[in-house]
């Protein structure tokens, strides 16, 4: 019985350690994917500034 009740136990821990992998990896991902959207959004700015600061607002309205 000890021998039944400690494979579960095994089974159990394995099914957790893969649950837990899995979802650090998927937060890898949204994490990855969140610093993309930010790092996208500062070049725009930047590009949208430049812009303005050289005075071509035909370029601004293709940036935004």
């Amino acid at each position: 019985m000890s021998v039944l009740l400690m494979a579960c136990a095994a089974s159990v821990g394995f099914l957790l350690g893969c649950v837990w992998t899995h979802w650090m990896h998927v937060r890898k991902h949204e994490d990855e994917a969140a610093q993309t959207v930010e790092d996208n959004r500062l070049d725009t700015a930047g590009l949208a500034r430049r812009a303005l600061e050289d005075g071509r607002p035909a370029q601004l309205e293709k940036i935004l």
